[in-house]
């Protein structure tokens, strides 16, 4: 009997893990793909060596060299 409890839980708690995974699409913030702009000001900071621009009214990535 405990080791069917044991097998259930184990069971629910590994799906468990893949209905919250799907609704990860796995971009990050640092990605800004999902930032609407209107100008340079309105994408994050730098980064390190990454900085971000307004174009197409959506915050694009780049890296400075």
């Amino acid at each position: 009997m405990a080791k069917t409890l044991k097998f259930i839980y184990g069971l629910v708690l590994f799906l468990y893990l893949f209905l919250i995974g799907k609704e990860i699409d796995g971009k990050t913030f640092l990605m800004a793909d999902y930032i609407q702009c209107d100008i340079d000001d309105d994408c994050p900071k730098m980064v390190h060596h990454i900085f971000y621009k307004c174009i197409d009214n959506t915050c694009k990535q780049f890296r400075r060299p």
